[in-house]
């Protein structure tokens, strides 16, 4: 039986198709997985070619572009290598296609024995990992070095601070607050944004990281946002930029900068919305104090991110965000309410870049403000989309898109 299966061997090694040099030949210089042969493509070679087996650790399963090494010890002239295909399939001598993806070394090893068998007398198999496959994760935006990075060989994922260390770092300008994944799942880009100055994120019980990488993925880190946004009664309602080097203005400034209050009267009170370790905070303070420019007011400051709104007294509404002529504007005159259609044409309309799918409402509710998201692109085109009517004192911002 050894002789018969030596040349069958033989004859398989003949056929020239299988030759190892085309796959040497072919080898990208970066990645090019395409390039390489791979299912329905076993290679060989000669036994005196010199390539240094890995040791794959334990519980490592095989993977698309890996180079196995299929050798019968009592067997001289079998020496195979064999570059696993895009389908997870490899080819052997006297043996169909295989699927061996997602297995491990000893289960691969022992499927080939068996059916080795069937040519070989008790054949003595051992089964080598020669080269493990380039697997990549891209990362682009306010990182040091944005471009390609290979996921190490023996490991099915990069930590996210580990990705970003290894893209030198983020800029001075890259927001750690808001990263964005892109991860195919099914056919279907699925875009994930993490919050690494978070606990769970940033650092866990372990001192490691809490979200990784997996090969494939694109990670952007976006332009931090040093800005604050001014609502209500002041005379230029907008967002307002921190100059370089300052983290936080007081709130004096703050209406400073938005042209000052834009009337006199009771104002009720001011709010600052301000996201923190993940949780929204609401500070309130009464705008008459800041009119009489008590000392308290001094101590109160207005961070990146925050919202301030200035409450009104009169019949109006503030329109804010991506819309082309932000600003507050009055209801019709003998009317409590008008449609969003109505109040974002007032404002000149949403700019090319809204979001009109996701926007956000604000309204005071028992001394209470609450927030609403409204899907405008769907409204008026059923029963169930009524258009929503704008009341006064509400506060609407159009966001923008990410993508």
């Amino acid at each position: 039986m050894k002789v018969f299966g030596s040349f069958l061997f033989i004859i398989w090694t003949l056929c020239g198709s299988h030759d190892l040099k085309g796959v040497e030949n072919s080898m990208p210089g970066r990645i090019g997985l395409n390039q390489v042969t791979e299912s329905n493509s076993a290679s060989t070679s000669s036994p005196s070619r010199s390539s240094e087996s890995l040791r794959a650790p334990d519980g490592y399963v095989i993977q698309v572009g890996d180079i196995l090494r299929v050798r019968l010890l009592d067997e001289g002239d079998f020496d195979v290598r064999t570059r696993v295909g895009k389908d997870g399939m490899i080819n052997i001598p006297y043996i169909d296609s295989i699927s061996v993806t997602s297995r491990s070394l000893a289960q691969v090893t022992e499927l080939l024995q068996k059916k080795l068998a069937k040519f070989y007398v008790n054949p003595l198999l051992n089964l080598e990992i020669v080269e493990y496959s380039k697997r990549f994760v891209v990362i682009l935006g306010q990182v040091e070095k944005p471009g390609m990075y290979e996921v190490p060989p023996l490991q099915d994922s990069v930590e996210l601070m580990e990705a970003i260390a290894m893209a030198g770092g983020a800029t001075k300008t890259g927001d750690l607050g808001r990263v964005v994944v892109k991860r195919q799942i099914e056919g279907k880009e699925k875009v994930i944004v993490i919050d690494t100055k978070a606990k769970s994120i940033s650092r866990n019980e372990k001192g490691g990281g809490g979200f990784s990488l997996l090969p494939g993925d694109t990670m952007v880190i976006q332009t931090a946002k040093r800005e604050f946004v001014m609502m209500g009664s002041v005379r230029s309602p907008g967002m307002y930029q921190l100059s370089p080097m300052i983290d936080e203005v007081t709130l004096l400034e703050a209406v400073g900068m938005a042209g000052g209050l834009s009337r006199a009267g009771d104002f009720g009170e001011i709010t600052i919305k301000r996201t923190a370790d993940g949780q929204d905070q609401i500070i309130r303070y009464d705008a008459k104090n800041l009119q009489r420019n008590k000392d308290g007011v001094r101590q109160i400051t207005v961070r990146a991110g925050d919202t301030v709104t200035v409450q009104m007294t009169r019949n109006d509404y503030s329109m804010l965000g991506q819309i082309r002529s932000p600003g507050v504007y009055p209801l019709p005159e003998g009317e409590d309410s008008l449609s969003i259609f109505e109040a974002i044409a007032t404002a000149g309309g949403a700019t090319r870049l809204a979001d009109l799918g996701e926007v956000k409402l604000y309204r005071k509710v028992a001394n209470r403000e609450m927030m609403m998201t409204l899907d405008v692109r769907s409204m008026g085109k059923s029963d169930k989309n009524k258009v929503f009517l704008i009341q006064a004192g509400d506060k609407i911002v159009i966001g923008e898109r990410m993508f």
